[in-house]
């Protein structure tokens, strides 16, 4: 059904958080629990999201939706899905995440995730993978209508297959001292497709 979130949502190691097909989390733009001061589970936090709701992971998230019932994540501007510290094995299957100030998805530190059918759009940007240890995997995903950029890499593995970006205002796919895989994909209506450094 549809589940409204107050808060931050956290899942400490260890924990799985699994998401049933049909099921439309709404996150409210205000967090009424900030997870951050009693987690102390990463230190660089943006400012300008203090306060946001979040959903952060650091045992697995299952999130298996089906075509004709996905799993939706959205809200009024919110702070998006961050996998964090060791998180593994989490997947995003028939997923719709949308409308948040930062990256739909963000993985750090050692974290790990794969993203299969999904959409993620009108967001700062997509995909962020940040760490050395961080890896993300896409399949068959649609990413559009970011402010920022599509998809991004700073240290980590970013492979997409078969991935459309479109209509993103700054740079469809980023990738910086990162291992980065494109396979079919398709960039289109951007200001500029790839930037690797």
């Amino acid at each position: 059904g549809r589940i409204s979130v107050s808060g931050d949502v956290f899942v400490p190691p260890g924990v799985t958080l699994r998401v049933e097909p049909g099921t439309e989390v709404v996150f409210r733009a205000d967090s009424q629990w900030n997870c951050m001061r009693e987690c102390r589970i990463w230190k660089g936090w943006p400012r300008a999201l203090e306060g946001k709701c979040r959903l952060l992971i650091a045992g697995r998230l299952l999130a298996e939706g089906t075509q004709s019932a996905p799993i939706t994540f959205g809200g009024a501007d919110w702070a998006g899905i961050h996998f964090v510290t060791d998180s593994w094995g989490s997947s995003m299957i028939h997923a719709l995440v949308g409308r948040t100030l930062c990256a739909a998805v963000t993985l750090r530190d050692s974290a790990q995730a794969t993203l299969k059918y999904s959409r993620l759009s009108d967001c700062e940007s997509g995909v962020a993978v940040l760490g050395r240890g961080a890896s993300a995997l896409l399949e068959d995903c649609r990413v559009e209508r970011c402010r920022g950029r599509g998809l991004s890499s700073a240290g980590g593995t970013l492979s997409a297959r078969r991935v459309a970006v479109s209509d993103c205002g700054a740079i469809g796919v980023f990738a910086d001292e990162a291992e980065l895989e494109l396979s079919d994909c398709v960039l289109s209506g951007l200001p500029v497709g790839l930037c690797q450094n």
